[in-house]
């Protein structure tokens, strides 16, 4: 499940690891690997940079006082 914060500018979106998603998956949860309090995967574009969401910034490191 994820869940998006918009500006004209940016989008940030968080991807959380949920029940149906590891059934879905075929896997079994292991807590000590990936908890559920830590998003599985973060999106992060500059929509002036990139309009068409090609090059997720969510690591890089010049963008970290935006997010």
């Amino acid at each position: 499940m994820g869940y998006s914060v918009r500006t004209d500018r940016y989008r940030y979106t968080e991807w959380w690891r949920t029940k149906t998603t590891d059934q879905l998956n075929g896997s079994f949860i292991d807590r000590d690997v990936k908890p559920f309090n830590t998003p599985e995967f973060i999106e992060f574009y500059d929509y002036q940079a990139d309009p068409d969401e090609a090059v997720n910034l969510a690591n890089d490191s010049n963008y970290a006082s935006v997010q």
